[in-house]
């Protein structure tokens, strides 16, 4: 144990760590709140075609998204970028955002949240993913169900540029 973090090194294999399906998307959680102590949390990702997170903010936790493979096109307070592979995004807390893979193929993405905390919004909002089994289609039930437990988790719906008026 390093004495002046009180936090144990760790190892996490490839393959190791909870899955979840949620909004079309597979998301791994790698490090959560109890292996951090709160510090930090990191998920691995698997984002189709289409697919992506809807429009919204944290309020209590700046946000990293590293793209290993694929394009997204992401909105960050209304303006739009393109993050290709090797690309990192830096989302502060209360910054209003979303993504959406704009590519031909599946996009890898890592996402780190610090404080941790977050990575049990998805834990507790998506379905636990299986092997060889293509994802759930999200219905709007399953979205009113991520707002709700989204809010818990300090993450806020935003209203999305191209619908402002």
């Amino acid at each position: 144990m390093n004495k002046a973090t009180n936090l144990e090194p760790k190892v996490i294999p490839a393959g190791m760590g909870k899955s979840v399906w949620l909004s079309g998307d597979v998301y791994t959680v790698k490090l959560d709140r109890s292996a951090t102590k709160g510090r930090i949390s990191f998920l691995d990702s698997s984002i189709p075609p289409g697919s992506g997170a809807p429009y919204h903010l944290h309020t209590d936790a700046d946000e990293i998204i590293f793209v290993v493979t694929g394009q997204i096109k992401v909105t960050l307070n209304g303006k739009e970028h393109i993050a290709k592979e090797g690309d990192t995004i830096f989302i502060p807390k209360h910054t209003e955002h979303g993504f959406e893979n704009t590519g031909l193929y599946a996009a890898r993405l890592l996402f780190y949240f610090n404080p941790s905390g977050v990575e049990q919004f998805f834990l507790e909002a998506g379905i636990q993913a299986k092997p060889g089994v293509p994802p759930v289609e999200y219905t709007p039930e399953l979205h009113k169900k991520a707002v709700s437990v989204g809010l818990k988790y300090h993450l806020e719906p935003a209203m999305s540029p191209s619908t402002r008026n």
